[in-house]
């Protein structure tokens, strides 16, 4: 069936574009209306992360709150020593002439022509950019990871096996010292690509072969790192004991200290990830996060459709990022306590997720 892939192909004659000039005048002022929204809208709970780093580093206190905040303040506090921002207006005020040059330079880097689909998923992609990643956050640290990674991927002219190992630093560093869940990231990057590599003409059953090692592996984990596998198996447990957001994501099936109830469960929560219908219930401003969602699931499942009917003809770079994208989206369905942290934290992936939105001829080599 040609279906999907159809559809994905944004390359003919009939998609009408956008210029590169407007999309660059368009995402500036979403960056300024986002900042505005940001300050104006949003509530006190929304700030609760960015006053508690701004807390450790106007009081020299780092040697709380968990690893991630720690270095998150040392970060910050570089900026702080030579500029002396006093509130988090005049941070978020920095931080967007900062960060912003580097979403915006996309729109060139890529080389790709916007189609009006594009053009309004960007301009949502910047909007979710400014309001949560460009601010002071951990997830500025994530942002850069995944620019690196798209740097490395993109532009980086050398072997395969180095490129390849450069990925895996990249991550192996962000899980040792900033996010430890990432490890799980990491395994999976490296399971789709050496499983995929054994089964070269089906990429379905290398995704689910690569699914089931994982699982084992967790499961082992339970009889040799018991501590590691009950942060797992009991992770949105703990989580819903102190977290308090409107978009919390529990389990539908109580675990009953069932192994089986619990990967039930993670597939039931990556669909839920992936198509959040029940955040419509949820207030008129979540349509907005539904429908990007929706929309970015759907290009990554087209994607999918690409590499499973076109793999050896893919360019290598895209089926890259689409494996370090997917090993990402697997992982957080592992993790995320609520949609909101899902798609703030996802939206710092936009290095990564934003090449796989082109059209199916600029993705597929050119046969000779």
């Amino acid at each position: 069936m040609n279906l999907g892939i159809t559809i994905f192909d944004r390359s003919t004659h009939l998609v009408k574009h956008v210029k590169k000039s407007v999309v660059f005048v368009s995402a500036i002022f979403v960056a300024i209306i986002a900042n505005f929204f940001q300050f104006s809208f949003l509530s006190d709970l929304y700030f609760r992360d960015s006053n508690l780093i701004l807390s450790m580093i106007y009081n020299s206190n780092y040697n709380s709150n968990g690893e991630a905040f720690i270095i998150t303040a040392h970060f910050f506090s570089f900026f702080y020593n030579v500029f002396h921002f006093k509130n988090l207006i005049e941070w978020n005020i920095f931080l967007a002439i900062l960060l912003n040059p580097f979403i915006l330079s996309y729109i060139y880097i890529s080389k790709k022509q916007f189609s009006y689909a594009d053009y309004f998923f960007y301009l949502a992609t910047v909007f979710l950019l400014n309001i949560f990643v460009f601010t002071v956050a951990k997830e500025v640290l994530q942002f850069f990871m995944f620019f690196l990674l798209f740097l490395i991927v993109r532009f980086l002219h050398c072997k395969k096996f180095l490129k390849y190992f450069l990925i895996f630093l990249v991550i192996l560093l962000e899980s040792i010292f900033f996010r430890n869940y990432f490890i799980i990231m990491l395994g999976l990057f490296l399971l789709l690509l050496l499983v995929s590599s054994f089964f070269k003409k089906n990429f379905v059953f290398s995704i689910l072969v690569s699914i089931i090692i994982l699982f084992i592996g967790i499961y082992i984990c339970k009889f040799i790192f018991p501590s590691q596998y009950d942060s797992i198996f009991f992770v949105r447990e703990i989580s819903s004991a102190y977290l308090n957001a409107n978009t919390e994501i529990n389990n539908l099936i109580p675990l009953n200290n069932s192994f089986l109830n619990f990967v039930l469960n993670y597939f039931i929560n990556f669909l839920r990830l992936m198509f959040p219908l029940e955040l419509i219930s949820k207030g008129i401003v979540q349509i907005f996060f539904t429908l990007y969602q929706i929309y970015l699931s759907i290009s990554v499942f087209l994607i999918f459709l690409l590499i499973r009917k076109n793999r050896f003809n893919l360019k290598k770079e895209y089926y890259l990022f689409f494996l370090i994208f997917l090993s990402y989206l697997f992982c957080s369905a592992f993790f995320e306590p609520d949609f909101g942290s899902f798609v703030r934290h996802e939206s710092s992936g936009c290095f990564v997720f934003m090449p796989l939105l082109y059209s199916q001829k600029e993705l597929i080599n050119e046969k000779n």
